[in-house]
């Protein structure tokens, strides 16, 4: 390679390190420069569990392929733990082919997308996870020589300073005045995650559940289960929410609770649009959404006032049934007789259009009456 394009690979680096959508190009460049058939930007953590953001030549299905049957089973860093920041290495001096091909993970995944060797650079580290830089070719092509090494050895430095760049220029996340506003009135616990579980905004409901610690809980910033196996469907969930191929998945969880009351019911779900990771941290991919089924919901009597067409007295009573207590219940709080309150229950029959008290109940936790409880209001 000459020294013009040289630079113009790095300057290639870095125009992705502005503007994410160049990383296609700038691998199909890295590729024919290293002799590698296939390019992967990706992120792996001390567990071995790792996924990708960006690929290059790659089967589609290969991800999902290594997310349900291969997590966790990457042969060089298992042998050779996190590599430090900067760090370079060619897998046959890690593995050799020879143990290579022999491994189970070599046969049902390596082989089918033909990576039999690998150069690889590290451009984040922090002891425990890390982001990469992999290319790859077959063993037909043989493996990489010392000058494609010495290329690699160069190459990864300006891939460290185009991460710290896009670090300092792009915020992880960006979000509006919508998010207090509207979604602390959801009666469940909404958070945003990262692909390693990172939480980086949470409404209302979400802190109260997780400041509570019976099921959920935030542990080095990450989203855990309040035990290890619902811990481990938790961050499978979060990463087939992050999968970039074929689709991603959403995942709903029974998750249990230390206090033994009934488990959250959680649901996992993609964010249209959001890469698992980039080269520069973890981005936001998934909603997660914790339903807490022993929090009662309650409806906002103002809410059911504009929807139903009920008076105030009318809409305070079945705000009350909606929130699980009984007419003598109610009567007592209110300082209202029963024979008042069942004659007004058959005129809220009559205007919502139901027969029975269930039924009722039904209808009103099923309108959207229920996410208002802390908006104002008023009726039109």
């Amino acid at each position: 390679m000459t020294e013009t394009e040289f630079a113009a690979l790095v300057a290639s680096i870095y125009e992705s390190a502005l503007d994410p959508g160049c990383w296609g190009a700038t691998l199909s460049s890295l590729c024919s420069s290293l002799g590698a058939e296939a390019a992967v930007l990706g992120f792996s953590n001390s567990r071995g569990q790792s996924g990708v953001s960006v690929i290059h030549n790659l089967d589609p299905e290969y991800n999902q392929l290594w997310l349900d049957e291969f997590q966790g089973e990457d042969p060089w860093s298992r042998v050779s733990g996190t590599p430090a920041l900067g760090t370079t290495f060619c897998g046959d001096e890690i593995v050799p082919w020879d143990e290579l091909r022999r491994l189970e993970v070599h046969r049902g995944a390596f082989a089918r997308v033909h990576w039999d060797s690998i150069l690889c650079g590290v451009v984040k580290s922090d002891g425990t996870k890390c982001d990469y830089l992999t290319v790859a070719r077959s063993h037909q092509r043989g493996p990489f020589q010392p000058a494609e090494e010495r290329l690699m050895r160069r190459l990864v430095p300006h891939m460290v300073r185009a991460r710290e760049m896009h670090e300092r220029l792009s915020p992880l996340i960006t979000r509006g005045n919508a998010w207090p506003v509207l979604v602390d009135q959801l009666p469940y616990g909404i958070a945003l995650v990262d692909s390693e579980g990172g939480v980086h905004a949470c409404n209302a409901a979400a802190k109260a559940i997780l400041s509570a610690a019976d099921g959920f809980t935030v542990r080095r910033g990450r989203l855990e289960a309040a035990m290890h196996d619902a811990t481990r469907r938790l961050h499978h969930a979060i990463l087939r929410a992050s999968a970039t191929s074929p689709v991603p998945s959403a995942t709903v969880l029974a998750l249990p609770r230390l206090s033994g009351r009934r488990p959250y019911q959680v649901l996992i779900a993609p964010i249209a649009g959001a890469q698992p990771r980039s080269l520069f941290g973890p981005q936001i991919v998934a909603l997660a959404v914790i339903c807490d089924p022993e929090a009662p919901l309650t409806a906002r009597a103002t809410a059911l006032e504009s929807l139903f067409d009920l008076t105030p007295a009318l809409a305070r009573l079945t705000a009350a049934l909606a929130s699980g207590r009984s007419i003598a219940e109610y009567a007592n709080e209110a300082q209202v007789s029963e024979g008042t309150l069942r004659h007004q229950l058959k005129e809220i029959f009559r205007r919502t259009g139901t027969h029975r008290q269930t039924e009722l109940v039904a209808l009103v936790l099923s309108s959207i009456a229920s996410l208002s409880g802390g908006l104002p209001s008023s009726r039109g």
